[in-house]
């Protein structure tokens, strides 16, 4: 049985169309009774909203973080709310949510619609096709030269597996102290693998490698935007 409030996740042989019917659920009747810790939701208003506008009706504090299959978000407070990558929830799509205290909710179901409202890449320098992977996390990320913090929109922050490009990130404008953060997304199919990473510089097209080397694990979740990881 497939059901309105969880996720599935569905490994195809063949690209296809699957159509799934049904009734649409009545938004303000159906609760999602979530856990404190990982839950993996389902989205039950029938057109895509802000996200901040969608989970209006969790208590503040009570999650802090959310991803899809190729976005997500951090939890800032009351002030802030949600920010990230992921600032849409779209029908058809699943959710990763990570709570730190039981709850409770329904969707709130608003007229705020909108069409796509998510951040990507516009370069097309590395080659990634998230839907090789099974296994995502994420590393809210700051680049560094010679101890410095970069602020600019010049460049990419990627990850590979061997010579293989499993993530990468450009500048995103942090709100709260409007410095640079580069929100990395990472994909792999085993659960615990080793990485390295550099950054490439637009204006130039010169590589740079990175002194850190934070290993991938399945649904990490390394700084935020008051803390980013350092990448020197």
């Amino acid at each position: 049985n497939i059901n309105n409030t969880s996720m599935f996740k569905l490994r195809m042989g063949l690209s296809n169309n699957i159509i799934l019917s049904g009734i649409p659920v009545v938004v303000e009747n159906t609760v999602f009774d979530l856990p404190i810790g990982w839950n993996w939701i389902g989205y039950t208003p029938q057109l895509p909203q802000f996200l901040n506008t969608s989970l209006l009706n969790i208590p503040s504090g009570n999650a802090e973080y959310i991803k899809s299959q190729d976005y997500y978000s951090d939890y800032y407070g009351a002030d802030v709310g949600w920010f990230g990558t992921l600032s849409s929830m779209q029908p058809f799509a699943g959710y990763q949510i990570s709570l730190v205290e039981a709850t409770s909710f329904v969707y709130n179901d608003a007229t705020d619609v909108v069409l796509s409202s998510t951040h990507g890449s516009s370069q097309n320098i590395y080659s990634l096709n998230i839907h090789d992977y099974e296994f995502n996390g994420t590393i809210t990320s700051a680049i560094y030269s010679d101890g410095e913090r970069i602020n600019s929109d010049d460049y990419i922050l990627a990850a590979f597996d061997g010579n293989e490009c499993v993530g990468y990130a450009e500048e995103l404008i942090f709100p709260l102290d409007g410095k640079s953060i580069y929100p990395l997304m990472i994909y792999n199919n085993e659960s615990n693998k080793k990485l390295t990473y550099e950054v490439y510089e637009k204006s130039t097209g010169q590589y740079y490698n990175v002194k850190q080397s934070i290993p991938f694990t399945s649904d990490m979740r390394y700084g935020n935007g008051i803390e980013p990881v350092v990448m020197e």
